[in-house]
């Protein structure tokens, strides 16, 4: 993960046939694993279209399982599951009730920071699925708080591994 972090590299695509068992072993394994959340095609004309295609992500989607989002938007507050998270936004599910698009919210995370035990960052949905997952892009970020996001991550990610 360092070296793809070091690189710069800010999508990751993996080409596996799905018709295997052992991709969706290896599925259910690694959505357990925190690290970078890859994406996955099978075969590499799909892998080609899809970096050519796709939205392109200014940074690397890192996944850490288990961790909990709470969301505030006109005066409801409310929780859900990260899904995955970079320094630029983050999907997010399990919310009884959602965020329309193009709305602002705000984000607090139980990332350390400073010592304070959350991170409060605005964001505004983008994308949003009937299946009650929903994209946001952080918004007034500037590279000092994209910083404090990233060391955040990264800290949050060494804290699960133990």
């Amino acid at each position: 993960m360092n070296y793809l972090i070091t690189n710069g590299v800010r999508e990751v695509i993996r080409v596996v046939q799905d018709d295997r068992l052992i991709y969706k072993q290896f599925l259910n394994l690694a959505l357990n694993i925190p690290g970078y959340k890859p994406e996955y095609c099978a075969t590499r004309q799909d892998a080609l279209n899809r970096l050519e295609f796709n939205i392109k992500r200014n940074g690397i989607r890192l996944q850490i399982p288990s961790i909990s989002v709470e969301l505030v938007f006109d005066d409801i507050q409310e929780h859900g599951r990260l899904i995955d998270i970079s320094v630029t936004g983050c999907a997010i599910s399990g919310c009884r009730s959602q965020p329309e698009l193009a709305k602002e919210i705000l984000l607090i995370f139980p990332f350390e920071q400073n010592d304070t035990p959350r991170l409060s960052l605005k964001a505004k949905v983008v994308r949003s699925s009937k299946r009650g997952i929903f994209a946001v892009q952080f918004i007034d970020m500037d590279n000092q708080h994209k910083n404090i996001l990233w060391q955040s991550i990264l800290a949050e990610i060494q804290r699960v591994e133990k």
